[in-house]
């Protein structure tokens, strides 16, 4: 179609005049060639692992578009208009249908089986209602029968010894009956009775072969294996709860220093050097003042009045004595082995022994010397804590004379 736009423009002064445009149809003019046919390949759904080349078509989310680069793969179309880089839009998916009517009720179903028959007796004979009436109820947790019945032991139920698989007492009469011999009388000598249980009860010699392991301790090899060589060991060793292997006792009458082994024998350790021992005794002298009792570098208990030396000895008590009364005091100086000489030394000689608790002072008269019985006085029960050594003491009555 040819179409001729002519354009006349006239103009008068100070005002241009209004453009006229003249258009006129033309004559349709003949059908032109057709063109090459196009190269569009439909290829089906989209398939995100498949290699797509250009003018292959896809459908995607129900719309249909055409590659318009030279290839793409795991690059699916997007839904908009012209801002896809590599897929072109052809045909967009239509707007969902509105849902059809319902279609007509099938035909009914087969009968099923008929069920089981019932009591018509026990149906005809219920009533039509239950009208309401006065009543009270006893709740089962606190009825006192039920609770009675629940804690009875006098067989409520009457249960019988067949369902308890066991023989009634005649039954077990019958079966006895006629099978006693009276004439095969003798005395026997019961167990509870027997000597030699007894002795075995009685016994603290490890008459069942009690391992160390067994009572969580190590064996002596092992101790011995693991402080061989340790020469800075003074002491005594101890058990699994951190007993001494051996007691200390004093007999002030006596004036005797006793260690007894709680079993067997104990070990001590001076220098690093292990000797076994068995009761050890020791009697001190009856010089005023202090008496040191302890193992020497060969092993031996001895007493002496001169201070032990720490580096050297491995203390076991320390006795006060008081010779115009014949009385004497002693101390716990026993120390566990496994603990370093240097550091009881420095203990002993940078902290020494203190008074924790207790120890309070009464009975007596403050300026006041008008009598002996007004500066007499008591000391309470106290503490003592002497290095890794712990002494509760006993109360000191009023009376005395002590020394202030």
């Amino acid at each position: 179609m040819t179409t001729i736009i002519e354009v006349v423009q006239t103009t008068v002064v100070d005002s241009p005049e209004t453009q006229i445009l003249v258009i006129a149809e033309g004559i349709a003019g003949p059908r032109g060639l057709d063109g090459a046919p196009g190269d569009l390949v439909f290829t089906g759904i989209y398939d995100n692992g498949t290699t797509y080349v250009m003018n292959e078509a896809v459908q995607y989310n129900g719309s249909t578009y055409i590659l318009k680069d030279s290839s793409a793969v795991g690059v699916p179309p997007t839904t908009g208009l012209g801002d896809d880089p590599k897929w072109t839009l052809v045909a967009s998916k239509g707007a969902d249908g509105t849902n059809g009517t319902n279609g007509a009720d099938g035909a009914p179903g087969a009968d099923g089986a008929d069920g089981i028959s019932g009591d018509y007796n026990a149906l005809i004979n219920v009533p039509s209602e239950f009208p309401p009436s006065a009543h009270t109820h006893s709740y089962e947790p606190a009825n006192a029968n039920i609770q009675a019945h629940i804690s009875s032991t006098a067989n409520p139920h009457t249960v019988t010894a067949a369902q308890v698989g066991a023989y009634s007492t005649s039954q077990v009469d019958t079966a006895l009956s006629g099978k006693s011999d009276t004439s095969h009388n003798h005395a026997g000598t019961y167990e509870p009775a027997n000597a030699n249980l007894q002795a075995h009860v009685a016994s603290t010699a490890n008459p069942h072969t009690v391992t160390a392991s067994q009572v969580g301790a190590y064996s002596t090899a092992q101790s011995d294996l693991a402080l061989a060589g340790k020469t800075n060991m003074f002491g005594f060793p101890v058990d699994a709860s951190g007993n001494y292997l051996c007691t200390l006792t004093y007999n002030e009458s006596t004036r005797t220093i006793t260690l007894t082994p709680t079993s067997g024998n104990y070990d001590i350790y001076v220098g690093g050097t292990k000797y076994t021992k068995g009761v050890e005794t020791k009697v001190h002298g009856t010089t005023q003042g202090g008496h040191f009792i302890y193992f020497d570098e060969t092993g031996t208990l001895v007493t002496s009045t001169t201070a032990w030396d720490l580096l050297r000895h491995a203390p076991v008590a320390y006795v006060f004595w008081d010779s115009t009364n014949s009385r004497g005091i002693a101390f716990e100086e026993r120390h566990h082995a496994g603990r370093d000489v240097w550091w009881h030394r420095n203990q002993h000689f940078a902290e020494g022994t203190k008074a924790t608790s207790g120890f309070g002072i009464s009975g007596y008269t403050l300026n006041d010397g008008s009598s002996d019985g007004v500066v007499t006085f008591s000391v309470a029960t106290g503490r003592l804590e002497d290095e890794d050594i712990q002494v509760d003491t006993e109360v000191l009555p009023d009376g005395g004379p002590y020394t202030i």
